[in-house]
């Protein structure tokens, strides 16, 4: 009983670091577009694609209570 507990605390801690890190690589990758669109004036994404990354993290962020 206590090796299944053990397990799927594990498998918690695994999960939330997925999502932390998922919110941590959609951080990154959002700052670098709004670099090359605010700055360089040059972007490499579409503002659909860019609204789509941007509601990914926003729920992630609200599920993990950002």
């Amino acid at each position: 009983m206590i090796d299944i507990l053990i397990l799927l605390l594990n498998l918690k801690e695994s999960v939330t670091m997925n999502k932390i890190n998922r919110i941590k690589y959609l951080t990154k990758e959002l700052i670098q577009y709004a670099y090359e669109y605010y700055v360089l004036d040059s972007p490499t994404i579409n503002d659909i694609e860019y609204d789509k990354k941007f509601d990914t993290l926003k729920q992630l962020e609200d599920k993990a209570n950002f």
